[in-house]
């Protein structure tokens, strides 16, 4: 079954018709549909099921989009049988989660559930040669690169059909912010088009190789410390930016969302 999406906006109708019966049917009255799934930790999950419909593709300057056939199967198939580990996997404490309510009953309860296949053996694996790197600054840029990337290659990138206006737009980094929502529809972009952009010359990782190499961090050069603003344990005129974000309480439950990157590679290394 095809969502019913509208073509104006390429957003899920409130209501629609059975395709099967002709019913008229909800979004929020239906049922959920869910599938056993094994998973590369090897543990058996009942998740809600998703089911690939439509691929974009780019060859070149050429592009297009076509609707997923046996080979495309053949292919997710195929990356299911990899063989990985060193990936996060440790349960989530979706009791003491703000948003527990909404990914629990989804399927969603150990970190490595938060990514499809193909994302999660691609970041199991560069994250690994991240940790190769010994030039310390190399490292650290290597791995702020791809853990910017971890939320958008979740579960919770949400396919967004209607952007500036039109049809159409980037599906990178469309998740929710301040909250886990694994949405109706959902977009898993390609690694390579997430991490590296659509022109690599000028793209997001060419920005990042650019900032790193002009700017004025040096290994030892950082220090986290607390104190009053008024009285600061550096020197004079030795400030260059300063960055002030206040706190929200518990408007945003920072410590929630603070679990996908500490899973995926922060405190617990892929």
């Amino acid at each position: 079954m095809r969502p019913p999406s509208t073509r104006d906006t390429g957003r899920v109708r409130e209501e629609f018709s059975c395709p099967a019966c002709g019913a008229q049917l909800a979004k929020d009255r239906l049922e959920r549909r869910t599938t056993s799934q094994r998973t590369f930790a090897g543990d058996f999950i009942e998740r809600i099921e998703f089911r690939p419909v439509r691929i974009a593709w780019r060859a070149g300057s050429s592009t297009g989009q076509k609707l997923v056939d046996e080979h495309d199967q053949a292919v997710l198939q195929k990356v299911g049988r990899q063989v990985v580990s060193g990936f996060p996997s440790a349960e989530l404490p979706l009791g003491d989660m703000v948003h527990g309510t909404r990914l629990g009953p989804k399927g969603f309860k150990r970190a490595h559930h938060l990514w499809p296949d193909r994302a999660l053996v691609s970041l199991a694996v560069l994250w690994s040669w991240a940790k190769e790197e010994s030039h310390p600054a190399t490292a650290l840029a290597l791995r702020f690169w791809i853990e910017q990337a971890f939320w958008g290659l979740s579960w919770m990138n949400r396919f967004k059909g209607f952007s500036f206006g039109k049809l159409g737009g980037s599906q990178v980094n469309q998740q929710m912010s301040g909250v886990y929502y694994v949405p109706a529809l959902h977009a898993e972009c390609s690694i390579r088009y997430n991490l590296v952009g659509s022109q690599p010359s000028r793209g997001k990782r060419e920005s990042l190789v650019k900032l790193w190499s002009e700017g004025m961090w040096r290994p030892g050069s950082v220090a986290i410390t607390t104190g009053s603003s008024t009285s600061l344990p550096i020197p004079e005129a030795s400030v260059d930016y300063v960055f002030v974000d206040p706190p929200f309480g518990q408007n945003i439950p920072y410590s929630d969302l603070a679990l996908v990157v500490e899973q995926g590679g922060v405190r617990n290394p892929v």
